[in-house]
């Protein structure tokens, strides 16, 4: 096809070019048609596909990039249909087979004179033992640490080279996290039950279901008998599953909670959930959002935005897991101070510094002498033997640069007082801005203690304390500055919609302290006339919902006015992004937007992005919400204040 005529036949005579834009595109067209051949094949009964048990769908090819795996009975019948099907391939596509890349291996039950056919039939050399695929294993032995020792040795190979030894700490960080993204990690297993938990019609989900648990659940199923080793590693996980998933009602017919909700109002029984459930799960539940045009129950990852599965949200649940029997107060408290470090505003330098510094890994005097001999004086006060706690609070020279630093903070150390006990003491009297500060200027008292001890500089602790002040300052310039949103005009402003178009703003404002949020709706004409509004505070509504349900509200007034084109417009992108490509979830927030999107069908309508500024109208009205109101007259003097700005900025 060219230019949406019908040109005519193109055969690729050297090959599909990686450098044509079409090629992707190309090799997807001949590769479905490459695997209808053989799925012809086995429905004529030329070949025969393997199955794991009886109730298991059969397969007689797996694809990958552009790797072809073919499975077939060991017969010189299959294997010749195995040659003609390539044939007709060759023929049709124009693409050589490349039998030098080719290989066949025989399970241990084929006679070897049959295999010697075989071999020579396909002209191909014969795979005895395969250790690897696309550098995993494709077998699993007995010795698991032996097995998966290839991964470990890659990633200490890359990250011991010679270049990795002339970056910072905070590079090699960096570096590590890339080497780790980089090597093929046997990762995707776990994330291949997430298909498995919704039931999807995904190969493998059907192969476990057919072998493992054929009546029921992979929440019920046992680890039977001789379960191999995907599934043993899937069962030893089945305690994540459990844990992590949960059901998103959507049909009021389904789930055995369809009691407590109201079929006419498609909303929570109110007085019945509070009547059967403890306070603080019946104001859980009913936060949970409802359908209201009847969509299918969804099995959701609880731990994701999107509910869907992923193998880093299953390692966190994992790991808290694990921790959640031997914690305490101490081990949650050492736990909020790694996440106000890790999260606190400094260069990435200054926080590796300071886990190094908790952790005794930096090279100061008593370390040096306990490994090497050296002396173990301080370079500054020549009083004490240096470790890291006298470095940063008890030397003489960092007690002078704390006191020009004015933290407003008491940083004096006390005996038998580690390092992180220090720091979490100070870090306690401090704000976020003041805490960033703090660290700095550890690690510049750092910096100049390294400087005094290799070449003798000496550094009066006002220089310290300002230089620490003006990196930090320097830091967050670049930091704010590259962070701004560049807005265009477009969209910094409102724009009035076409003579035949109404434009309704939405807006969402939370109160935290009543676990409400408002709902802000305004709808204008061509000309700014204020059409409608509609301000509406919602109790019993998750914080997070607030930008789908102003939108729900904003369509549903549409509907109810008879309006047939609108443009329906707020200021939360990653909202407006998704109703406007129409893509879905499988968040607990989603039948919401599946309400809109079916909404949206019965009319002409647009979703727009607008900047916070372009939105005040109705996010005064989301602000200054109390109960339900609707109307169509201007009733404040802020709102015609607001109304009459927006279009005078046009």
């Amino acid at each position: 096809m060219l230019s949406g005529k019908q040109f005519g036949s193109l055969i690729p005579e050297r090959g599909l070019r990686q450098g044509d834009p079409l090629s992707p595109y190309l090799f997807l067209l001949c590769t479905e048609a490459f695997s209808s051949l053989l799925q012809l094949a086995e429905w004529e009964g030329r070949i025969q596909g393997v199955s794991v048990c009886q109730a298991a769908p059969s397969i007689s090819h797996l694809l990958f990039a552009d790797d072809t795996l073919i499975f077939c009975r060991a017969s010189m019948e299959s294997t010749q249909a195995v040659l003609d099907t390539l044939e007709v391939y060759r023929k049709a596509s124009g693409q050589e087979i490349n039998f030098a890349k080719s290989s066949v291996a025989f399970s241990k039950s084929t006679r070897e004179d049959l295999c010697s056919s075989i071999v020579t039939a396909l002209t191909i050399r014969r795979e005895n033992k395969m250790e690897l695929y696309l550098g995993l294993p494709s077998k699993v032995a007995r010795s698991k640490k032996e097995m998966f020792s290839t991964i470990r040795d890659r990633i200490w190979k890359k990250i011991s080279g010679w270049n990795a030894k002339l970056l910072s700490q905070a590079g090699r960080e960096v570096l590590i996290k890339a080497v780790l993204q980089a090597i093929p990690i046997c990762y995707g297993l776990l994330s291949a039950s997430g298909h498995i938990v919704k039931g999807d019609s995904e190969l493998l989900s059907r192969v476990l279901r057919a072998r493992y648990f054929p009546s029921g659940d992979i929440f019920s199923a046992a680890l039977g008998t001789r379960p191999s080793f995907t599934w043993r590693s899937l069962m030893a996980a089945q305690y994540l599953f459990r844990a992590g998933c949960r059901w998103a009602p959507s049909d009021l017919n389904h789930l055995r909670v369809a009691d407590l909700i109201d079929p006419e109002t498609s909303d929570w029984k109110v007085d019945l959930v509070q009547q059967l459930f403890w306070p603080l799960d019946s104001s859980i539940i009913l936060t949970i959002p409802i359908s209201i045009h009847g969509e299918e129950d969804l099995m959701v990852w609880h731990y994701s935005r999107n509910g869907y599965f992923s193998v880093r949200s299953a390692y966190h649940l994992a790991m808290t897991i694990e921790d959640r029997p031997c914690s305490s107060d101490c081990g949650a408290k050492e736990s909020q101070w790694w996440r106000k470090v890790w999260q606190a505003r400094v260069p990435n330098k200054v926080k590796v510094f300071v886990w190094r510094a908790c952790l005794n890994a930096l090279p100061t005097g008593s370390n040096l002498n306990k490994r090497m001999g050296l002396h173990a004086v301080c370079p500054f006060c020549h009083d004490e033997a240096e470790d890291i706690l006298h470095i940063l609070a008890g030397c003489t020279f960092a007690r002078q640069v704390w006191g020009l630093a004015s933290l407003g903070a008491d940083l004096s150390h006390r005996t038998n007082q580690g390092v992180i006990e220090w720091m979490q003491a100070g870090a306690s009297q401090m704000n976020s801005q003041r805490f960033g500060l703090f660290l700095c200027v550890c690690w510049v008292i750092w910096w100049f203690r390294n400087q005094r001890a290799m070449d003798g500089t000496r550094v009066e602790p006002v220089h310290a304390s300002d230089f620490a002040a003006q990196y930090l300052d320097s830091y967050l310039s670049q930091v704010d500055a590259s962070a701004r949103p560049v807005s265009s005009s477009s969209s910094a402003v409102w724009f009035a919609p076409s003579a035949d178009c109404v434009k309704i703003n939405f807006d969402g404002a939370v109160f935290a302290a009543e676990g409400a949020i408002g709902v802000g709706i305004v709808a204008r004409d061509s000309q700014g006339q204020c059409m409608a509004w509609l301000s509406h505070r919602v109790f019993r509504a998750g914080v997070e919902r607030w930008p789908r349900r102003g939108c729900s509200e904003a369509i549903q007034l549409a509907v109810r006015k008879g309006w047939r084109k609108v443009v329906i417009e707020g200021d939360c992108a990653s909202l407006i992004r998704k109703l406007a490509d129409g893509t879905r979830d499988s968040s607990l927030l989603d039948p919401v937007v599946a309400d809109i999107l079916k909404y949206a069908v019965n009319f002409h309508s647009v979703f727009s992005w607008v900047n916070r500024s372009g939105n005040a109208v109705a996010h005064h009205l989301a602000q200054s919400a109390v109960s339900r109101v609707e109307g169509t007259s201007v009733v404040s003097p802020t709102m015609l204040d607001l109304l009459s700005a927006d279009f005078q900025l046009q």
